[in-house]
C-alpha cells in the first residue's frame, strides 16, 4: 500500500515525505487532467482533497499549522494580517474563497439571511 493509501486511511496529517509524494503525484495528475474536457470535470471533498488542499494553502503563501487535540484537529492557515481556522484543509480554502468573494465584510444581513433559507428550501 502505498503512503498516501496508508494516510487516507489514519486519522494522522502527513509527514513531509507524504507529502512530496503527494506533490510528485499531483504533478502528473494535472498534466493528465488538462486532457479531460472542462465538462467532465468534477471534485467532491474527500479524504483525497487533504493534500492538494494544504499544498494550495502553500502554494498562495499561507502559513499552515494543524493542532490536533482528543476532539480532533483544527487547521489554521495565515498570511500576514490574515487568519482562516477550520476542522479541515478543504473547508479553510473555502473560507478564504469566501473573504475574496465577499471581502471580510462576509456576513449576510438578515434580510439576506431569510431570502436565501427560502430559496434553498433549508427552513
Amino acid at each position: 500500500m502505498s503512503e498516501i493509501a496508508c494516510f487516507r486511511q489514519s486519522k494522522t496529517w502527513p509527514s513531509a515525505t507524504i507529502l512530496q509524494d503527494a506533490n510528485r503525484l499531483l504533478n502528473t495528475y494535472h498534466s493528465r487532467a488538462e486532457e479531460v474536457p472542462v465538462a467532465n470535470q468534477k471534485i467532491a471533498a474527500a479524504g483525497s482533497t487533504v493534500v492538494p488542499a494544504l499544498l494550495a494553502l502553500s502554494e498562495h503563501g499561507f502559513s499552515v499549522t494543524v493542532h490536533t487535540s482528543p476532539e480532533g484537529q483544527t487547521v489554521v492557515a495565515s498570511r500576514g494580517h490574515e487568519e482562516f481556522v477550520a476542522d479541515d484543509p478543504v473547508t479553510v480554502l473555502g473560507l478564504i474563497k469566501l473573504v475574496e468573494i465577499r471581502t471580510w465584510n462576509w456576513r449576510a444581513s438578515d434580510e439576506d439571511i431569510e431570502a436565501t433559507l427560502d430559496k434553498y428550501g433549508l427552513r
